[in-house]
């Protein structure tokens, strides 16, 4: 059940991932940028699998279910904080 409401979000993200990369990125170079976020994400599910991996086994599955509303709440702070770098925002 927790699988299925963390990955309810998953289509809206990508959707909003998918627009702001179209927006952000001059068209000859939007495929080097898709790249370049596809590898940034692959590299935080492993670095979250790995650290999930290690909470639950030190703390218990519980703890490591933390990690994700921990982990999206960081990335939103940081969005939020950064957002005036996205072009059409002012």
């Amino acid at each position: 059940m927790a699988v299925a409401v963390f990955g309810l979000p998953l289509a809206p993200w990508l959707a909003v991932t998918d627009e702001l990369m179209a927006r952000a990125v001059p068209g000859p170079r939007t495929a080097e940028a898709y790249g370049w976020l596809q590898t940034a994400g692959q590299a935080g599910l492993a670095l979250g699998a790995a650290t999930a991996g290690q909470l639950s086994d030190r703390a218990g599955p519980a703890t490591a279910l933390l990690l994700a509303p921990v982990a999206l709440g960081s990335a939103l702070a940081f969005t939020a904080a950064r957002r005036h770098t996205l072009r059409g925002t002012r």
